[in-house]
């Protein structure tokens, strides 16, 4: 599992945050923040790119 953060995801595959918010709400993507208190979110790669290529 690698994992990447929003911005990288944004760069990867040039979709706006909001994209990426809206996949999570909707259980397309899971995030994974490394404590409760923490402002960044990761993301799996391999589920970005499984996600994509559908």
């Amino acid at each position: 599992m690698k994992l990447v953060n929003t911005n990288q995801v944004m760069d990867h595959l040039g979709i706006s945050r909001a994209t990426i918010y809206r996949w999570m709400k909707k259980g397309f993507i899971k995030g994974y923040r490394p404590s409760h208190k923490s402002k960044v979110i990761y993301f799996d790669l391999n589920e970005i790119e499984r996600l994509i290529k559908k």
